[in-house]
């Protein structure tokens, strides 16, 4: 990956902390992620093995197809990388590694066993002492395919699909021989790092990501493995314990980038109660949402309608100019402008804020109800605009009234939005970092120090046909237009439909 220095900080060589970013302004070489990534994990340190040790695993396989990946650093030319048997031999229905230095082995099929070890299918050899990147995949026509960094080195189609309850009960050991030391026949003696199983086979961008990114990137994690050993994000991608022992990622853990949002295409969802924000004199407010705009959508779409009758106040999304629009948010010509390449003012009464596409974006206002009246704008976790007094028209003092009024086709993806009936701007970073020191990601607002009175998911599935409420309060439900033609959908930031999932 080619990048501006500035786009590439290294935070914390100790930890090996890495914040970077991919976007128009970087050539990747082989497109390896869409979209911006933020990422501050620990380094995984490389596991070794000296040919007759071996870590166990509780990670049941659900058969079909397939795909391993792992690095490997080893100088020995035959051993197993992961096997649901630790003997080998008839008892064995599923086994990856190497015949010997250019020799691809692959066993799947327990009792109809099918080996591939074609001799010499790897142009060069394994155990030369340097990190490679080991990928293998089986597809529903059980053609498996063998890569080696990246490059495909053979293929081959088995008469047989892996079948189910196909244990990977250990990895790095091989099988033993009957004899002690017992693992040293097929055992691994080397190292290994970022092993990832898939029950699904891996798509070309993502074998490309995987092999480029180095064996201490997260990246595989984000591609939802149901069995990984890896550098992961410890706060939001959590598979193993202190001993190393690794088990089946639950099917909800939330990955970064794999939380769902709602895409409400032609929905309207409407509240069913009023939310009251703000007004002067009233309470102390502030509320904030997060959103993603993948660049497909053109012209304008309306997200929020803060008033239900001549729609004073409402936030709009400008596609075109990438801008987000606060209505009637402040009074004409007394803002304050800390960020003039985030925010600028328009006309009337009404603040713009330039957001990038393809980039999780966070908003937070805050309106203090004491006089003047002042309120603040919070975008992506940075003060960058404020007012001496509040706007003409008191934002949102109706109250959240509905998502997408209009039942317009948006595409644009929302994720959660809440209310605080009190000044929360001194925990704007908590509401931009709920999981605090991973930013720009999606947390759980109700874990923070002051959680929120009304808090909606718009990316959980529907509890009786409605997004609940789920704050301190939680009496606002929304309910969706379901007879629109075009309905809503959840989908996370690559684009990938969590409907079924969710």
């Amino acid at each position: 990956m080619k990048s501006k220095v500035s786009n590439l900080q290294l935070l914390n060589n100790t930890e090996h902390r890495v914040k970077f970013k991919t976007g128009s302004d970087i050539v990747n070489v082989k497109d390896p992620i869409v979209g911006e990534l933020f990422l501050e994990t620990s380094r995984h340190d490389d596991i070794s093995f000296d040919g007759h040790s071996k870590i166990d695993t509780d990670y049941t396989f659900g058969g079909g197809e397939l795909s391993l990946s792992a690095w490997i650093n080893t100088t020995k030319g035959r051993f197993i990388i992961a096997t649901d048997s630790p003997s080998g031999g008839n008892n064995t229905s599923f086994a990856i590694g190497f015949g010997n230095s250019t020799t691809a082995y692959v066993l799947i099929g327990n009792p109809s066993q099918e080996t591939y070890k074609e001799s010499a299918s790897i142009g060069s050899p394994i155990n030369d002492g340097n990190w490679h990147n080991v990928i293998v995949t089986i597809d529903n026509s059980n053609v498996m395919n063998f890569y080696i960094d990246g490059v495909l080195e053979t293929t081959h189609t088995f008469s047989i699909a892996p079948g189910t309850s196909s244990f990977v009960t250990h990895y790095g050991s091989g099988w033993t021989d009957g004899e002690e030391p017992f693992y040293d026949t097929w055992g691994l003696d080397g190292q290994l790092n970022g092993l990832g199983i898939w029950e699904r086979v891996l798509t070309d961008k993502e074998i490309n990501t995987i092999s480029s990114s180095g064996r201490y990137s997260p990246s595989p994690s984000h591609f939802s493995p149901d069995l990984w050993v890896g550098s992961t994000d410890p706060a939001l991608y959590t598979c193993t314990d202190t001993s190393g022992t690794i088990s089946k990622v639950a099917d909800l853990t939330a990955k970064m980038g794999d939380i769902p949002f709602l895409r409400a295409n032609s929905s309207k969802f409407s509240s069913t109660n009023s939310v009251p924000l703000w007004g002067e004199g009233l309470i102390s407010s502030t509320y904030s949402f997060w959103f993603y705009d993948d660049g497909v959508g053109a012209g304008s779409s309306l997200i929020f309608d803060h008033d239900s009758g001549d729609r004073n106040s409402y936030v709009l999304i400008n596609h075109d100019n990438s801008t987000v629009e606060l209505r009637e948010h402040l009074l004409n010509g007394n803002e304050i402008i800390h960020n003039s390449l985030l925010a600028y003012t328009g006309t009337g009464n009404n603040i713009f804020l330039k957001y990038e596409n393809n980039k999780l974006n966070n908003i937070i206002v805050v309106n203090q109800a004491v006089e003047p009246y002042p309120i603040k704008f919070y975008f992506n976790g940075e003060l960058v605009a404020e007012a001496a007094s509040n706007a003409s028209y008191y934002p949102g003092q109706n109250g959240f009234k509905s998502l997408n009024p209009d039942s317009q086709d948006s595409k644009l993806l929302i994720g959660d939005c809440a209310f605080w009936d009190t000044d929360a701007g001194g925990i704007a970073n908590q509401i931009y970092s709920p999981n605090q020191g991973h930013e720009g990601f999606q947390g759980d607002w109700r874990n923070i120090s002051i959680p929120p009175k009304h808090y909606w998911k718009f990316g959980s599935p529907m509890d009786s046909g409605q997004v609940k409420d789920i704050g301190i309060d939680g009496t606002n439900h929304f309910t969706p237009d379901t007879v629109s033609s075009n309905q809503y959908e959840y989908k996370n930031i690559f684009g990938v439909d969590r409907s079924l999932e969710v």
